[in-house]
């Protein structure tokens, strides 16, 4: 996958990244399971046709690996996984450890846990929890909560090492071991989601109350906010709501589906704006006898309120504006062919920006073809 970037905007203005997997599962028995499975990524950039590019405008071209194994049982209506990850590549933990179970009872409901642990370089370690469960539908309503707890490593860029007489248009060498100066950071949180969910014939309506407590915010550690320091966290409560409602009276297979999430108020809580929503129409439909005619239409809005960014060192945070897109979406299938299209920012809206002066395209638009020759 390659990418071409305005200059004015964007350092490096060319990025090609590449990505292999290799995954295979076998079936031991009826209720075992065994697998292993192989990922790399690997960026390169070109800083050559730039003025002015510096060392923090490059990418790290060193990849980025996991290689690991998992194993699944199912008895009755309760499961478990494990799976062990070991990764390669700098910033990120060296291991992954994850255990997760879960079953149901069909006069009370369900529930379902796990737990995972990161190992990081220099012995340094981190677990974290989760936890949910809902009750059985009782006149179409159900109860439900999680919870989340623990603690959690923050993967960081680790800059290529370019030598003192170099010149840095040049491409980047492979960067050598992890720098030890830049050790990991930890952030410590617990999140809470209480709610319920009502279904009236094909309706469905869900609300519920939000909990976030966590000791520290960091930057993404994307090219944009990669100078943004760490702040204090806090404590944030919030709702969300969310609705499918057929129309099926209207037209046959269509229905009104959205969501939104409304935080209380503060301004130093860093990516999370205080309204998050998204709604659309959505039509999908089967034609002909043999069924070899399928159609899915969605027509829609997501957008959120203003938004605070990382502060950069001896300065004070960012807020970047509302922002809106209106999208359409369109496949259709013929008996294995699908054919399909997506629209974002119908309105051509020019605002749109997630990061100050990286404003995003006016309008884009994806489309395809998918062709599924055997099973």
């Amino acid at each position: 996958m390659t990418s071409e970037r305005p200059r004015d905007l964007w350092r490096p203005s060319k990025v090609a990244r590449t990505d292999l997997g290799v995954r295979s599962q076998y079936d031991w028995t009826e209720w075992l399971q065994v697998g292993g499975f192989f990922r790399k990524s690997s960026v390169s950039s070109d800083t050559t046709d730039v003025t002015g590019a510096t060392l923090e405008d490059l990418v790290n071209g060193e990849s980025r690996s996991q290689l690991g194994a998992h194993i699944s049982a199912s008895l009755g209506s309760s499961w478990l996984d494990a799976a062990y990850r070991r990764q390669g590549g700098a910033g990120w933990a060296k291991s992954d450890q994850e255990v997760r179970g879960g079953g149901t009872l069909e006069s009370l409901g369900g529930a379902a846990f796990g737990v995972e642990r990161q190992s990081w370089s220099g012995g340094e370690s981190a677990v974290s929890y989760h936890a949910r469960a809902w009750t059985r539908s009782v006149l179409g309503v159900s109860l439900f909560g999680e919870v989340e707890d623990g603690r959690l490593g923050v993967p960081f860029f680790v800059p290529p090492k370019l030598p003192e007489d170099s010149d840095p248009g040049e491409p980047p060498p492979e960067p050598e071991e992890e720098d030890p100066a830049v050790p990991p950071s930890f952030s410590q949180g617990t999140g809470v989601r209480v709610g319920v969910e009502i279904r009236r014939r094909k309706a469905i309506f869900g609300a519920a109350l939000l909990s976030i407590d966590q000791d520290s915010l960091y930057a993404l550690g994307l090219p944009m906010d990669r100078g943004g320091v760490a702040s204090a966290g806090g404590s944030r409560s919030g709702s969300e709501v969310s609705l499918d409602l057929p129309l099926s009276w209207v037209i046959t297979g269509l229905s009104l589906r959205g969501s939104a999430q409304f935080w209380d108020k503060t301004d130093s809580w860093q990516y999370l704006p205080e309204r998050i929503y998204e709604g659309r129409l959505s039509l999908h439909d089967v034609f002909l006898e043999s069924e070899n005619l399928e159609l899915w239409v969605d027509v829609g809005a997501r957008g959120r309120d203003p938004m605070s960014l990382p502060a950069q060192p001896q300065a004070v945070a960012e807020i970047v504006p509302f922002q809106q897109s209106w999208y359409a979406r369109l496949q259709v299938r013929v008996s294995s062919v699908r054919l399909f299209l997506l629209w974002e920012n119908l309105t051509v809206r020019d605002k749109n920006q997630d990061y100050p002066g990286r404003i995003q395209p006016r309008t884009r638009a994806m489309y395809g073809i998918r062709w599924t020759m055997w099973n």
